[in-house]
Formats: structure tokens, sequence, C-alpha cells
């Protein structure tokens, strides 16, 4: 619960910093979209890649 809290915070934050300066709710949604779907694209790249045996995280060969 606790990583998903935090997740949902930084994202109301997020959403807050971008209309204090001054965007608009299209583009909040749009730069709010980019960030998820990357973070999400890096966290698979690196789950994938990144994983050994035994699933420990090691560089890939």
């Amino acid at each position: 619960m606790l990583p998903l809290g935090v997740a949902m915070l930084a994202t109301f934050f997020y959403t807050r910093v971008l209309r204090w300066q001054g965007a608009t709710r299209s583009e909040t949604r749009q730069s709010l979209f980019t960030l998820l779907l990357f973070a999400f694209m890096a966290l698979t790249v690196i789950g994938v890649a990144f994983r050994g045996e035994n699933m420990a995280l090691e560089m890939p060969l």
C-alpha cells in the first residue's frame, strides 16, 4: 500500500506543479501520460534485461 500511496502523492504534486506553471488541463494529461509511459518502459527494460540467476539484479553480458 505504501508504494501506491507514494506514487499517487507524487502524481498529485506533479499535476499541481504543472497547473501552477500555467499548463492547461489537456497539457497536464499529456505530460502525465508521457511521464508514466516512459517510467513503465524503463522499469520493464530494467526488469527484463538486468535479471540474472535467481532474479538477482546483474549487469547484462
